[in-house]
């Protein structure tokens, strides 16, 4: 593992303070910062974490280039990722959140956030996906201009399909992506009256 401590900032500090922090009794959700790099790093090259999303582990250079491209998603179309900590240790857990991946698949779902989740394997079966993906899909009801919102997942992924129904979502429809088939899942907004 390469040492993170090298990357630090060369300019001044760009707001990121529209970005929310959202807090449940267990989590803190949050902007990325430097200090979960390694962390992140780490839970990406785990062949356990990459099987059902994408197949491949991620090298450093990979985690590096999404954490910061979720920074485009804040600016340019008001929701993004956010990093998963556990509030009274502060550890990295993972990261939840909802981009635009303008994915060429049938039926479209471009224009509509896209929710995803992903857990170090330390985090798995103790309720954290739900926990975060609830408060995040809460604080989207409210702030988003948003009829719907989707997630992609590989059928034999259960207990990401677990969570995904424990937060209302439901299966759409199955759609081809990459070389095999991929559910699309589907959650109305809820009406918040704000």
């Amino acid at each position: 593992m390469q040492a993170y401590t090298s990357i630090r900032r060369a300019g001044p500090a760009i707001d990121a303070s529209q970005i929310p922090v959202l807090e449940t009794p267990r989590l803190r959700l949050r902007a990325f910062e430097l200090r979960d790099l390694a962390a992140a790093c780490a839970m990406w090259a785990s062949p356990e974490v990459a099987h059902f999303i994408g197949g491949q582990t991620r090298s450093d250079a990979e985690v590096w280039s999404a954490i910061s491209r979720t920074y485009g998603h804040w600016a340019l179309l008001g929701y993004g990722y956010l990093a998963i900590e556990d509030r009274a240790t502060g550890t990295y857990l993972g990261q939840v959140g909802f981009l635009e991946k303008l994915r060429d698949v049938s039926p479209s779902h471009v224009g509509t956030p896209e929710a995803g989740w992903a857990l170090a394997p330390e985090a798995w079966g103790k309720g954290i996906a739900s926990e975060a993906l609830s408060a995040l899909l809460t604080w989207s009801d409210r702030a988003l201009d948003a009829e719907r919102t989707v997630c992609l997942i590989d059928p034999g992924n259960l207990p990401s399909i677990r969570v995904a129904q424990k937060c209302e979502y439901q299966h759409k429809a199955n759609v081809s992506f990459g070389s095999s088939q991929t559910g699309l899942f589907e959650r109305a907004a809820a009406i918040t009256g704000s």
